[in-house]
This record gives C-alpha cells, sequence and structure tokens, in this order.
C-alpha cells in the first residue's frame, strides 16, 4: 500500500503511515487519545508532556493548537511558581520568628 499523503511504501495492515502519521484507516472515529476529552485531561495533569499529541492531532486546526499551546506553558509557569512564592513566604517568616525570638 502506498500512503496517499507522502507516498511512502506501507504495510497493508497498518492504520496510519509511520513516516508522515496519516491515518489511513479511516472508520469515522479519532483514536481516544485525539479525542478532546483525552487532550483536557491530559493537559490538567501531565501538562507539558501533551504538547507533541496536540501538534499531531488532525482534528485540531493550527490556531486551537497554538492557543492549547499557549495555555500549557501559562499553566505549567503557574504550577512552579506557586509553590516557590510560598516557600519564599514560609522561609521568611520562619526568619523573622528566629529573630523575634533571639535564637539564633
Amino acid at each position: 500500500m502506498v500512503c496517499t499523503k507522502c507516498g511512502q511504501v506501507i504495510d497493508d495492515q497498518d492504520a496510519y503511515c509511520r513516516f508522515c502519521g496519516n491515518f489511513l484507516k479511516d472508520n469515522g472515529q479519532l483514536p481516544w487519545y485525539y479525542q478532546s476529552w483525552s487532550l483536557y485531561l491530559g493537559i490538567i495533569f501531565i501538562g507539558p508532556f501533551m504538547i507533541p499529541l496536540i501538534y499531531k492531532n488532525p482534528a485540531l486546526s493550527q490556531r486551537k493548537k497554538g492557543i492549547l499551546n499557549t495555555i500549557i506553558i501559562v499553566y505549567t509557569c503557574i504550577l512552579l511558581v506557586l509553590p516557590a512564592l510560598a516557600m519564599n513566604y514560609v522561609y521568611k517568616e520562619m526568619y523573622k520568628q528566629i529573630l523575634d525570638t533571639g535564637c539564633y
């Protein structure tokens, strides 16, 4: 069999082209990892590890891929910065208490 997108020769039983990722056997439904519910759950739970699946998803437009990528980057930065700010506050409070008690 020959891929209709890239023209490479592939096996007859393959569901997608190993060279370009084009789906060959269209049964009308995307695999579970390309469906919207799995993308949104993946963004919430594994964040930046979803970026390759987002960019390979044939159902998403370039604009939507860019928006989801931006959301992932902002979400990841927030999850990294908030704990650092909280720890900074805790350390400052502990340092202030040590200075107030005179035990240093």
